[in-house]
């Protein structure tokens, strides 16, 4: 025969057996045990490597055994103490969870569990401009600082080289004068695994520089020398050297007025340069070059008639 019965309380409760189809009467003493409390939390990494062997700890209370789980893992050696050690299963795609419940006699307690999850590299670009300057250097970093190993790369080639940082988080480009669209290309290893990250990069053009003046002046007469850009671009500052030995301090006006003082007797040809810096904010100078003929001054005589 078989009996269904509910203990509403814990300790030792007797059955008595009787029938009347049998000469003989029974008892049966039965042990009820206390149901335990679920477990309140799980010491241990929740960013795992798959294929790595990790530990998770809870302080197991007295009279009370461990029931480990791992899910999507393998527990390493025994599932019952207050310490467990758990790989990972590489191949696949989660979810991972680690659980455990509490064992008094035959009484489980409700599961607690936690998940975890692969570490992913971050290679999100940190600090960088999308924007270079031709012949210059530029610095690109990614967010991940930890990776087990790093390999850059230029796309295209041409477009620029790794001067420095090759397998660490960040490197210094030094990109070319061809003005393009380029990539900035990081692969990084993390738990056995290849992670990759594009950053698109445009070079921009180096403009040039044109001054303009009268092609012919005369001692101690103000001319005026203008420069231009090829392209729509702002500047820092232009330096002008006139080739007399005068000194202009620099300014960020686009013309300016000069006297030549010399020469007194012969006619003169100077070399007028303007050289600008910071031309789309970038810190390369352009130049260019003018000549000009400085005229004597004519000389009055007077004579008697």
């Amino acid at each position: 025969a078989v009996f269904t019965e509910s203990f509403p309380e814990t300790g030792t409760y007797n059955v008595n057996i009787t029938t009347s189809g049998y000469c003989t009467s029974g008892s049966l003493n039965i042990y009820v045990n206390e149901v335990p409390d679920a477990p309140t939390f799980i010491d241990g990494e929740t960013t795992i490597c798959p294929g790595v062997p990790f530990t998770y700890t809870n302080e197991i209370p007295d009279g009370y055994t461990a029931k480990w789980e791992a899910i999507n893992g393998t527990i390493l050696g025994s599932s019952e103490g207050s310490t467990v050690t758990i790989t990972f299963d590489p191949e696949s795609s989660g979810p991972y969870q680690v659980g455990l419940s509490y064992k008094n006699g035959n009484c489980t307690s409700a599961p607690y569990s936690i998940t975890v999850n692969p570490e992913i590299p971050d290679l999100d670009f940190i600090n960088v401009s999308d924007e270079a300057c031709g012949s210059s250097f530029a610095t690109y970093a990614v967010a991940e600082s930890s990776a087990e190993t790093y390999e850059w790369s230029i796309l295209p080639s041409s477009a620029g080289s790794i001067q420095q940082g090759q397998n660490t988080n960040e490197i210094t480009v030094l990109w070319n004068e061809t003005p393009q669209t380029a990539t900035v290309k990081v692969e990084a290893r993390k738990c056995s695994v290849t992670y990759e990250e594009d950053f698109e990069v445009t070079i921009i053009p180096t403009p040039t520089v044109t001054i303009s003046s009268l092609n012919d002046t005369c001692v101690n007469h103000p001319t005026e020398f203008t420069f231009s850009l090829s392209s729509d671009v702002g500047f820092s500052t232009v330096e002008w050297d006139f080739g007399d030995g005068s000194s202009v301090p620099p300014s960020n006006a686009t013309s300016i007025n000069h006297e030549f003082h010399y020469p007194i007797f012969n006619s003169t040809t100077y070399t007028v340069t303007a050289t600008v810096t910071g031309t789309n904010n970038c810190q390369f100078q352009v130049t260019d070059t003018y000549s000009i003929t400085v005229s004597p001054s004519p000389v009055i005589s007077i004579s008697p008639l």
